[in-house]
């Protein structure tokens, strides 16, 4: 996965496919198309499911032109994981855990209402289980500590 980052609001997906085109000089699997969604600023971001070549020529580049703006390119990590017990490393069809949080609401750990619902303080499933200090984040929380710290020890 590669992510491109600074799109202006105005950029499309076929806008960002023309660049990447004009970059590597070759043909773009039917796969590649880029997910956009909304950035800060004005700004959008692009992620791309890309074969290792072409990611590696974009890699390299580090940027690339589209229309008048330059956009940062980078490797796109997610730790892997599983939605029974919501932790990290493995998926749900190799769990072993006797937790199944799959049912909980992902905001309060609640089993009486689902997130959609939730208003109630934020308390992570994960760091609530794992006995950490801080439990006020939302369990699909990026600032999660466990979040962080599987997305930086991951080996593949």
């Amino acid at each position: 996965m590669v992510e491109i980052k600074d799109l202006a609001e105005f950029h499309t997906a076929d806008d960002l496919l023309l660049a990447v085109l004009e970059l590597i000089d070759e043909d773009l699997p039917a796969e590649c198309h880029p997910k956009m969604r909304k950035a800060y600023s004005g700004t959008q971001t692009a992620t791309m499911m890309v074969n290792p070549n072409l990611a590696n020529k974009l890699l390299q580049a580090g940027k690339i032109r589209v229309g008048m703006c330059i956009c940062r390119v980078r490797l796109k990590t997610e730790p892997r994981r599983c939605y029974k017990c919501l932790d990290f490393g493995h998926t749900a069809a190799r769990c072993r855990s006797k937790h199944d949080a799959s049912k909980l609401c992902f905001n309060c750990g609640s089993k009486d209402h689902a997130s959609k619902q939730c208003d109630q303080k934020a308390a992570c499933i994960l760091c609530t289980r794992h006995k950490r200090s801080n439990t006020a984040h939302s369990t699909l929380s990026r600032a999660c500590p466990l979040f962080v710290q599987a997305g930086c020890n991951r080996k593949d």
